[in-house]
């Protein structure tokens, strides 16, 4: 089902949204280390954020 939605929308009116969605089918393991990476953002982003409203 996510491989054909990736070859639904047309690549020149969303370009990202049909990279990632290719990518995801297709490399899930590569995605999913992007992905538990960016969660790793969250929270260090969040106290760097609560860190500097602190000063």
């Amino acid at each position: 089902m996510a491989a054909a939605f990736a070859q639904s929308p047309p690549a020149g009116d969303h370009p990202n949204l049909r990279a990632m969605t290719e990518m995801v089918t297709t490399t899930a393991s590569a995605a999913s280390v992007d992905f538990e990476f960016g969660l790793d953002l969250i929270p260090d982003g969040l106290e760097r954020l609560r860190d500097t409203a602190g000063h």
